[in-house]
């Protein structure tokens, strides 16, 4: 992956200066937080499917947080972006923007797994 798109989608220094630096804790933080976003992403895909528009606000909401922890800039931005759709009863929007957490949730998981691979080896 590209230094460039990297940034964009993760910001490890930041992540690791909340941290205090902490490798040890970022690392952690980025195992717990790829064994749960997958299921959070499931879980509002199928509150989408089901029309729980205050469940898919209150998911994305969730994930919003999970993600700022660990600096993962475009989840946060298209989970933001499905909490404002949820709250404004627009489903349309919410599955676009499915589409891109989707899409986004594949570029991040990539590189947090890689840069942990690198982190242990």
């Amino acid at each position: 992956m590209e230094r460039e798109r990297l940034e964009e989608i993760w910001d490890r220094d930041g992540a690791c200066n909340r941290l205090l630096n902490d490798e040890d804790l970022l690392q952690k933080m980025l195992v717990m937080f790829l064994q749960t976003a997958k299921q959070a992403l499931a879980d509002i895909e199928a509150a989408t499917a089901q029309h729980d528009l205050f469940t898919v606000k209150a998911l994305a909401h969730k994930l919003k947080g999970s993600a700022s922890a660990v600096g993962a800039l475009k989840i946060i931005e298209d989970a933001l972006n499905i909490e404002t759709a949820a709250g404004n009863d627009d489903i349309n929007q919410i599955e676009i923007n499915i589409g891109r957490l989707n899409s986004d949730m594949a570029e991040v998981q990539l590189a947090m797994t890689n840069y942990l691979r690198e982190a242990t080896s």
